[in-house]
């Protein structure tokens, strides 16, 4: 699996979510393994990119929808 990159400066707007004690658990362990430098606002927002990147049928729909509103 791709290492977690570092965080970055960018325009930033709150989400707030409820999440399974169980999954929130094991994303502080990853923060941990990760030295505990990473929060879990960072590894949460990686693995959403991650999720997005790698939905074929959400990039062509917003290739398909980008193209119709150029």
């Amino acid at each position: 699996m791709k290492p977690i990159p570092p965080k970055t400066t960018v325009q930033r707007r709150k989400l707030s979510v409820t999440v399974d004690e169980t999954l929130l658990q094991q994303v502080d362990e990853l923060a941990t393994l990760l030295g505990g430098a990473t929060d879990r606002a960072h590894i949460v927002e990686q693995a959403l990119h991650r999720i997005l990147a790698e939905h074929k049928a959400f990039q062509r729909w917003r290739s398909q929808r980008n193209a119709t509103h150029a």
